[in-house]
């Protein structure tokens, strides 16, 4: 009959943890209990093995609660840092503003590859439909450009009016070929190449440069 026996889960969590215990002499839990010997050893394995499941599912909970907490403290950390960061950014706006010979859109930087430009204007709260007129290549005047021309000319004596064009809008300066070609001969600028007359090209250029120079 005690084998049939069907045990409650609470029956036998009771019986093998006296057992466990040891205060109790397993005959007379066998007696009392009217269940054999290795019906107890049994649930006292169980116990032993699945006791410590229970405690783990206990810490779960806490190890996710004490996760989410770490989770919002770093929220609230960053969180902080933006708004010092919000805050400098202003400062610094309201010091460059007062000077009014500060032009925020002079702050641009095209060619960084690091803040975008939509960032840059962000930050600086420009907008972007206004940093682009400003980006166009200047116009110099015929000095400039003169000097401009002499020195890539002096640097690469062999480049002819086209290719001095070219430098110069890689530069970002405008000038279209026939100016630059007129300025040429008026500064007594040519391409030199090698060949037989190349000395007499070189001194016609410094002709011409000592004539410009009176």
């Amino acid at each position: 009959m005690a084998q049939n026996r069907k045990w409650s889960a609470a029956a036998k969590f009771k019986i093998a943890l006296q057992a466990l215990n040891g205060n109790t002499p397993l005959t007379e839990i066998f007696e009392h209990y009217k269940v054999s010997q290795g019906q107890v050893h049994a649930w006292k394995k169980q116990l032993l093995e699945q006791g410590s499941q229970l405690f783990k599912k206990q810490e779960k909970p806490v190890a996710l609660k004490s996760a989410k907490n770490k989770g919002r403290q770093i929220k609230r950390q960053l969180q902080e840092q933006i708004d010092d960061i919000t805050k400098e950014r202003d400062f610094l706006k309201r010091q460059l503003l007062r000077n009014k010979q500060i032009d925020l859109r002079q702050l641009v930087d095209f060619d960084n590859t690091k803040v975008s430009l939509r960032r840059q204007c962000e930050l600086l709260d420009l907008n972007r439909s206004t940093i682009y007129y400003d980006k166009k290549p200047p116009i110099l005047d015929s000095n400039d450009l003169l000097n401009e021309i002499r020195s890539l000319w002096e640097k690469n004596p062999s480049y002819g009016y086209r290719r001095i064009t070219k430098e110069l809008r890689d530069k970002g300066v405008v000038a279209n070929h026939k100016r630059v070609q007129r300025l040429m001969v008026l500064g007594g600028m040519q391409a030199i190449y090698s060949g037989p007359n190349a000395n007499k090209q070189g001194q016609l250029r410094k002709l011409h440069k000592y004539l410009l120079q009176e």
